[in-house]
């Protein structure tokens, strides 16, 4: 080959290379580099291919290929996926001959690394020229280098701009659902992966997690769980040789989710500068995240009971002005009113009438529809807005409630509300007159239920007792019965009759607010447990003031210890100063506990009752009721059952 040929190769690369550096980056550019060069060296070829790696398949992907009847360019194409071993090892080219043809292997490479590689084919070979050709090739690669160094410039800030798009947009969903939706949708759309998985944790105990995927082929879908989530990780996770990446999503050092941007369909590795600038963006994904939470908790603290959970009054109200329309019409209004729950603290604790609110908003929720509106109106009082609801089935719904209450075990009293509805029909109807109409009749039914509470209270109070005080339930028993015959025999009116009887079974209520441990030692109490003991008269005249049904013998139950001669607890009262119920009571009580067994003493004989009694008589007891008590013996043989 004459030297002016030689230069021309050289030149051709040169001019390749001037090509390839000062030309945008483009899928064509390959095809207008192959065409330069089959055109300049036409005369010692008959076809060119150029192939260029592909470092993330690890092959030499076929880009375009040359001929005197024209180019060809696009997914025809195969790669070639193994070099001669002249230019695989040495990086030199290489001919071959093969069928009748030349083969011309030109390695590109530039600084140790292979950018490409071009294939000359012929019926004549290259032996003279080989080197220039090799020296070509060098050009090439120096201009495919400047080219994708460029190119890879213009992508990384590229991506830059639209990681900052994306998260310039988050401030326009209003809802986690949406914000994670928006994000994976863009994040395949903008940054060219092949699928985006967003997992955000579960915020609150009701809450699930929420596991977002969308994919470059177009499917999005809500997943109902991942298996082998990664654990504890606090910077980017890769997968798959780099394919793909996990970001931890944290705010205010709390996890709050993952993402996974990944290459899965086409295995292309993610740059590693890629990942500082996907890094940013997911904290202020995250952030934008917990910035919802935020804004969710204050609207839910707006709108909701904090310790129900259910709406707020405040709330309840703009609901019911939403509400009152003809297409929810009839429009039923239900309000509840807890049974005992005064005397439920009183006795255990506001803790545990806590429990009975939730018990009861719990139950109201499960026996509601999902467009009824529940809410917390008051300390003890519920409300209850039913659309399109008439009022049979309002009235069914308060039956079930009630079936519910009956039901419900667990909690240390018997759940119980009274309900009363009404409804709207038409808009004719003032709402209010709905409203008030409900809650006479909810206090109504609350006058009706009256009687049922109160035996279900007592027998609630008589249980306790033998539970937690070690009373004895037969004791209850006696005192009820003596109580009976002795007013009888002291001629009280019916009324004093109930009270009595009433005072027989609940005059040691108190003991319930007493420590089991001081109530049920089996050795004498020292002054401190003893002082503990005495307080239980005034913890049952708390018990009983609380709850209407009992508040008329509270009194009584408050001086059932006092002593005729005014040493008694706890206000010393003497004489007929002490209510004549608490001194009747006084002596029934302590012939009972004198004549059985209990853990810190053993039981007296009936006989040796009765000379307590009598040299009690004037000094502890009322001397009149100790002579009447004495006086039954000789009329009716109720004390055989005691001997």
């Amino acid at each position: 080959m004459k030297r002016e040929e030689y230069n021309k190769i050289l030149e051709i690369g040169v001019l390749a290379a001037e090509l390839l550096s000062f030309s945008g980056y483009s899928g064509a550019i390959y095809g207008d580099l192959c065409l330069h060069l089959f055109e300049q060296l036409s005369n010692c070829l008959e076809r060119l291919r150029l192939y260029i790696y592909d470092e993330s398949k690890m092959v030499f992907k076929e880009e375009a290929v040359c001929t005197t009847t024209g180019i060809v360019q696009g997914q025809d194409l195969v790669p070639l996926y193994q070099l001669p071993d002249e230019v695989q090892k040495e990086g030199k080219a290489t001919q071959h001959y093969h069928e009748n043809e030349y083969r011309l292997f030109i390695p590109l490479c530039a600084r140790n690394q292979f950018f490409g590689l071009l294939v000359l084919e012929g019926s004549k070979p290259w032996n003279s020229s080989i080197k220039y050709f090799e020296m070509m090739g060098k050009s090439v690669a120096i201009g495919l280098r400047q080219m994708m160094i460029t190119r890879s410039d213009n992508r990384l800030l590229s991506f830059f701009n639209e990681t900052v798009d994306i998260a310039n947009s988050f401030h326009m969903s209003n809802s986690i659902e949406q914000l994670v939706k928006t994000f994976a949708r863009q994040a395949v759309w903008h940054l060219d992966f092949d699928r985006v998985t967003v997992v955000i944790n579960s915020y609150t105990a009701h809450q699930k997690d929420f596991i977002f995927c969308v994919t470059s082929w177009g499917m999005e879908k809500v997943i109902g769980k991942i298996d082998k989530l990664p654990e504890n990780i606090t910077k980017p996770l890769s997968i798959l040789g780099n394919t793909g990446y996990w970001f931890p999503l944290f705010a205010n050092k709390k996890a709050i989710g993952l993402v996974l941007f990944d290459n899965l369909y086409s295995h292309y590795k993610i740059p590693e500068n890629f990942l500082h600038m996907l890094t940013p963006l997911c904290n202020q994904f995250a952030a934008t995240i917990n910035n919802l939470y935020l804004i969710q908790d204050i609207q839910r603290t707006s709108q909701r009971d904090k310790l129900t959970d259910l709406y707020n009054r405040a709330y309840f109200e703009v609901k019911l002005t939403q509400m009152d329309t003809e297409e929810n019409y009839p429009l039923s209004y239900i309000i509840g009113d807890v049974n005992g729950l005064k005397i439920t603290n009183d006795i255990f604790g506001h803790f545990e009438g806590d429990v009975i609110l939730k018990e009861i908003a719990n139950l109201l929720k499960g026996v509601c529809r999902k467009d009824d509106v529940i809410a917390r109106w008051g300390g003890d009082e519920f409300v209850i807005l039913l659309p399109k609801t008439n009022e049979k089935r309002a009235e069914a719904l308060i039956q079930e409630v009630k079936q519910k209450c009956k039901a419900t075990r667990g909690t240390r009293v018997q759940l119980s509300i009274s309900l009363g509805c009404a409804t709207k029909k038409n808009i004719s109807v003032d709402i209010q007159d709905v409203m008030k109409k409900a809650e006479e009749r909810m206090y109504r039914n609350k006058l009706l239920e009256r009687t049922y509470f109160r035996n279900t209270f007592i027998a609630m109070m008589r249980e306790l007792l033998h539970k937690n005080c070690q009373e004895p339930e037969d004791h209850i028993d006696r005192m009820d019965s003596i109580s009976a015959m002795l007013g009888k025999a002291m001629d009280l009116s019916d009324n004093e009759l109930e009270e009595l009887r009433l005072l027989a079974m609940l005059h040691d209520i108190g003991k319930v607010a007493i420590s089991q441990e001081i109530l049920n030692k089996p050795r004498k109490l020292t002054r401190d447990e003893w002082s503990e003991v005495r307080k239980h008269s005034e913890a049952g005249y708390r018990i009983a003031q609380a709850s209407p049904e009992l508040s008329r013998i509270a009194g009584f139950i408050l001086f059932h210890h006092e002593r005729w001669d005014g040493k008694g607890y706890p206000m010393g009262k003497k004489g007929i100063e002490i209510p004549l119920l608490s001194r009747i009571i006084a002596v029934i009580d302590a012939y009972d506990v004198m004549t059985h067994e209990r853990v810190y003493k053993k039981a007296m004989s009936h006989e040796e009752a009765v000379e307590e009694l009598k040299r009690g008589a004037g000094t502890q007891f009322d001397p009149e009721i100790v002579e009447a008590f004495l006086e039954l013996e000789k009329t009716i043989c109720f004390f055989e059952r005691y001997k």
